[in-house]
């Protein structure tokens, strides 16, 4: 089956390679300009004295090199490329020492110093919270609801910087929380300036495609057993469904997923099995699939045995909506004003629900 994960195109920078390659380079430079002014030049006269000062200067040259960067908008110059100019300029102003301080700070800096901003402050505040795979569920109350929108912030600035090392954190925090608008924010960092942060992003992508794989073929494998049960079928139906809503594939896989999780919900509802959040993930599936009549027949029959029912009242609004149906939409308005004295315990469930109810109000 055929889903459209987001592909790089560009292999993963030899980042390190690079930065190895110049650090020897101005090891074996600068050892040559202290042979040549050790050995030879005190013999040979000014010309070697002349070439051992040109060895000296490519040598911090060769570290200098690391900071260069083009000053654009989109690329700014990043702690890394800074830290290279350090030792440059401490190699070329101390000879032989500067180069020694210079290579043990870089060896210190990449063994024991880990760089920490935003992102990482972000990872410890919802590590508590965040589960892999990631479950759906509701917000209880709205200061929470409030803190998992804003936390994404610091996210979005680390993004809209020119850290790279901050922005493959704030990557790997995206993978982490694993939600449909994550999905979404990894999607738009395969067009970073960085070669790096979009083979990062690509990663992330590819590694979620495959925690969704591997949730369905576990399912598969439960049903093919010859011993599954009504719950195997509803456990590989919320799978599919959560795998064509994860915002990873292209719309025919998508329908395709969805049209899979369907069929095994009705092999649940085939087998005995109802309640109303069967009927529940079934109405809002088929609306997904633009069959509003069918989605409204599963809300309906949740509101025959509990009229007050906040989800399927919210779900049937939604049906009226995309019908374009005006009169329908202002009953069940009407009919969720009497609603509103009931607990609600989902944010959004209050959220939907007072703008279902005001909308009957304002026509």
């Amino acid at each position: 089956m055929k889903s459209n994960r987001s592909t790089a195109t560009d292999p993963l920078p030899h980042a390190a390679a690079h930065i190895a390659g110049a650090w020897l380079g101005a090891v074996v430079l600068e050892g040559t300009a202290v042979f040549l002014a050790w050995r030879v030049a005190p013999a040979g006269g000014y010309g070697w004295w002349i070439g051992a000062a040109i060895c000296h200067l490519l040598s911090a040259g060769a570290l200098l090199a690391l900071g260069v960067t083009k000053r654009t908008p989109a690329k700014a110059v990043s702690t890394d490329q800074y830290r290279a100019r350090l030792y440059g300029w401490l190699a070329m102003l101390l000879p032989v020492v500067g180069l020694i301080g210079s290579l043990i700070l870089q060896l210190v800096c990449d063994r024991w110093i880990r760089a920490r901003g935003l992102v990482e402050d972000f990872q410890a505040e919802t590590e508590h919270r965040v589960i892999e795979p990631r479950r759906m569920d509701v917000q209880k109350d709205l200061t929470a609801y409030l803190d998992e929108e804003l936390s994404v912030q610091p996210v979005m600035d680390i993004l809209a910087g020119s850290d790279d090392n901050l922005k493959r954190g704030a990557i790997d925090t995206l993978r982490r929380i694993g939600t449909p608008e994550a999905i979404v924010i990894l999607k738009k960092c395969l067009t970073d300036t960085s070669p790096e942060v979009r083979y990062s992003a690509h990663t992330a992508l590819t590694r979620l495609d495959e925690t969704y794989i591997k949730a369905i073929k576990a399912a598969t494998a439960a049903l093919e057993t010859g011993r599954s049960t009504p719950a195997h079928d509803l456990d590989y139906a919320r799978q599919c469904l959560r795998y064509g809503q994860s915002g990873l594939l292209d719309e025919d896989t998508r329908h395709h997923y969805l049209q899979m999780a369907r069929d095994a919900f009705m092999a649940a509802q085939a087998k005995g099995v109802w309640d109303a959040a069967l009927a529940l993930d079934l109405g809002r599936l088929e609306i997904l699939l633009g069959d509003y009549d069918d989605a409204a027949v599963h809300f309906q029959s949740i509101l025959d045995q509990d009229a007050l029912n906040i989800n399927a009242l919210i779900g049937l609004a939604e049906v009226h909506y995309n019908r374009g149906d005006a009169q329908g939409l202002k009953t069940i308005a009407g009919r969720m004003n009497a609603a509103l004295t009931t607990n609600v315990e989902s944010v959004n469930e209050s959220i939907l629900l007072h703008f279902w109810a005001f909308e009957e109000k304002a026509t």
